[in-house]
């Protein structure tokens, strides 16, 4: 029997179960935009890896199982491309750029200008700038460490994740005011643009207050992209290495020698601004507030920072491979906490996929939050267990259980420089300080990316360093303030 429906045609297999719609005329969307989290969760445990929600008039298929998702984003990727009414719902903010085209051939052009953005040659002129622009970071916690003062650390991670990559890939340009300005116009911007996403361009983003102001934000965000590319391309040198990634996007040639429009320099711009911030400064505040829920392992990773830095910053990149221990922190956080809870493609064949029938044309949702909460897939899955991440783990693991950076052909292109930013400033930070919790972990929700209700507020501390006695000392290990 089993032999006879591997040969079986696509037909003659069902369709995945049908949700049952909460509301008349808006089907599940109501639920998915009040609990996208929850909502996936209970799916998966009432109907298994695979079903079909409705929102509105549309339909998408939820694919929470491993094996399919491998089979999609992996073996299958061609044919399985992101979706035009998705990507067309983030477009107003990333344009047409890398992280957003949907035909194969655009994208493997757009590609081939965004993959010199993180040659290994400009993660290394960018190593040394973002060292820098960490220490100036560290500066405002020892303003707060003095004052005592709870800090939402959410918001202190967003506008320092922000300024740090402002001044490693877009180096000059902006003022301390601009930037304020630029950080507070993409929070507002990511309403209008998570409204989109979520319901998939549904009408009901335009009743909601903040997403029509996040409108209004972005409109004025493109204004200062604009003027950035203007008076770059007015100063760039003919013939000068390039100093950044705007640099890069400027004097990049097309086939027949023309140069990117300034529409297309843009889309990238804001891409990499918006994927370089959002994400690594959300995931960084989940790392903190599991450190502080787990000392034990922050002990752990304050040891792995003292025995390759001391004091010292970090210098090349021989120091980030050697700080293991804190990348592993970093990647567990991003596994409880996936920044992107929703990855969307599109079938452009008729298939099977989890024991069920893929029509041509099917929008495909999968849950990185709830892949990577499943209990068939991890052991022990709501524990902070930063081992799981040691390369003979990651080894034993299902390739497709793990899906921060989401995977295969269209896998996130930033990756290198976002575990790098976030490596350094955890280590950094770690140096001289411990961030404690106030109260319990908040929970989590889905504004775009996946961030803390409420923020996460902690107390900044100065660390003490164990220095143990030298030879010939007796007594307990001399307690030393980090400067």
């Amino acid at each position: 029997m089993l032999e006879a429906k591997e040969k079986s045609h696509p037909t003659d297999f069902s369709r995945p179960p049908r949700v049952r719609a909460t509301i008349p005329m808006l089907g599940n969307a109501i639920s998915m935009l009040g609990d996208p989290l929850g909502f996936s969760t209970r799916i998966r445990q009432d109907y298994g890896n695979i079903a079909r929600v409705s929102l509105g008039r549309k339909e998408i298929v939820f694919l929470q199982g491993a094996d399919g998702i491998r089979q999609i984003l992996w073996e299958k990727g061609d044919v399985y491309p992101k979706p035009d009414l998705g990507m067309a719902t983030l477009e107003p903010l990333l344009g047409k750029s890398v992280a957003t085209l949907t035909d194969n051939a655009a994208w493997e052009h757009a590609r081939k200008f965004a993959l010199p953005l993180f040659t290994a040659k400009m993660l290394k002129s960018y190593f040394m700038e973002a060292v820098v622009s960490v220490e100036r970071e560290i500066e405002e916690l020892h303003k707060l460490a003095d004052s005592g003062e709870i800090v939402d650390i959410y918001e202190f991670m967003h506008e320092a994740t922000f300024r740090v990559l402002i001044r490693t890939v877009f180096r000059v340009g902006f003022s301390d005011e601009q930037i304020r300005e630029m950080i507070n116009l993409f929070d507002q911007a990511t309403s209008y643009i998570n409204a989109r996403y979520l319901t998939l361009g549904m009408p009901v983003t335009w009743v909601i207050p903040t997403a029509r102001r996040g409108k209004r934000a972005l409109e004025r965000l493109n204004e200062l992209v604009y003027k950035l590319i203007g008076e770059r391309k007015c100063t760039l040198q003919t013939g000068a290495e390039s100093a950044d990634m705007l640099d890069v996007l400027l004097r990049a040639e097309l086939p027949d020698g023309s140069r990117l429009s300034d529409k297309e320099v843009r889309d990238n711009c804001m891409t990499m601004l918006f994927g370089g911030h959002e994400t690594t400064a959300g995931s960084l505040t989940w790392t903190w507030g599991l450190l502080s829920a787990n000392p034990e392992k922050r002990r752990l990773m304050e040891k792995n920072v003292d025995n390759v830095l001391g004091k010292r910053v970090p210098e090349d990149f021989a120091d980030l491979e050697s700080l293991d221990y804190v990348r592993n922190c970093f990647s567990e956080a991003m596994r409880l906490y996936p920044m992107f809870g929703f990855l969307f493609r599109e079938a452009s064949i008729d298939d099977i996929v989890e024991g069920h029938r893929i029509k041509s044309g099917d929008i495909i949702a999968f849950s990185a939050y709830t892949v990577q909460h499943a209990p068939d897939l991890w052991d022990q899955p709501e524990r902070f267990i930063p081992e799981r991440h040691e390369p003979a783990a990651a080894k034993e693991r299902h390739k497709s259980s793990y899906l921060p950076f989401s995977q295969g052909k269209r896998g996130c292109v930033g990756e290198r420089m976002a575990k790098m930013e976030a490596t350094l400033m955890l280590a950094m930070i770690s140096q001289k300080f411990e961030l404690d919790l106030v109260g319990e972990l908040p929970q989590a929700r889905v504004r775009m990316s996946v961030k803390p209700v409420g923020g996460m507020l902690m107390r900044v501390k100065r660390r003490q360093l164990n220095i143990r006695p030298s030879a010939g000392q007796t007594g307990q290990s001399v307690q030393v303030p980090l400067p």
